[in-house]
């Protein structure tokens, strides 16, 4: 299934991420909450 793929790649990615890049996976977090805050606000 694509998803899966999808999904482990991202997380192969965050690992990497936390040990070379932590600021990218901060911005990706941040980014994560302002399109979840979005979302809730439209569905309101």
């Amino acid at each position: 299934m694509k998803l899966r793929n999808y999904i482990t790649r991202y997380q192969e990615f965050r690992e990497w991420s936390e040990t070379n890049r932590p600021e990218i996976v901060s911005d990706v977090e941040n980014l994560g909450n302002e399109l979840r805050h979005s979302i809730e606000a439209y569905r309101q």
